[in-house]
C-alpha cells in the first residue's frame, strides 16, 4: 500500500516540482516500496507518451455544434392580464394569501353544505325538544322553584 504523501511527492516528480531533498525522500521510498516503483515507472511511462503527442486543432464547426446541443431557455413573454396577473403575482410571492384563500374558500363550502343538509324544523309541532336540545319537551316552567343567589 501507498502512503498519500509518497502519491502527491510521486506526482510533483512527474512534474519536476520536487525539491532535491523530496526527491532523495522519494526515491528511497521507491527502492522500499514495490508496488510504489511500479506505479511511478507506469506514471513516467504515461507522461512520456503524452509529450510526444502533438496538439490537434478541433474542427471548426465544433465549437458551433457544442453551442446548438445546449438547452437555452428562451424568455417567455408575458401576457398583460392586468388585476388578475397582479394576484397571481402575489400568490406566487407570499404564501399568507394562498392560506387565507384556501381557509375563506374552506368556510364557504362548509358553510353552503351546512345550509343544503340542514333540516327546517316544523315549528307547529308542540315537541320542542329538536329546537331547544333538551330531552324531554318543558311546555310549562312554573314548577320549578327559583334558587337564592
Amino acid at each position: 500500500m501507498i502512503e498519500k504523501k509518497y502519491f502527491e511527492l510521486i506526482n510533483k516528480e512527474i512534474d519536476g516540482a520536487n525539491s532535491k531533498a523530496e526527491s532523495a525522500k522519494l526515491q528511497a521510498y521507491l527502492s522500499r516500496n514495490r508496488e510504489a516503483r511500479q506505479l511511478c515507472e507506469e506514471l513516467l511511462k504515461t507522461s512520456d507518451a503524452l509529450k510526444k503527442i502533438g496538439e490537434v486543432e478541433p474542427p471548426g464547426h465544433l465549437r458551433q455544434h457544442i453551442l446548438n446541443s445546449l438547452e437555452i431557455p428562451q424568455p417567455t413573454v408575458a401576457r398583460q392580464w392586468g388585476v388578475l396577473r397582479k394576484i397571481l403575482e402575489s400568490f406566487r410571492a407570499r404564501p399568507t394569501p394562498k392560506y387565507a384563500l384556501v381557509f375563506v374558500s374552506g368556510l364557504c363550502a362548509g358553510i353552503l353544505v351546512f345550509m343544503l343538509l340542514a333540516e327546517t324544523p316544523d315549528l307547529s309541532v308542540e315537541d320542542t325538544s329538536h329546537l331547544l336540545g333538551a330531552l324531554a319537551p318543558v311546555p310549562d316552567f312554573s314548577h320549578i322553584q327559583t334558587a337564592d343567589s
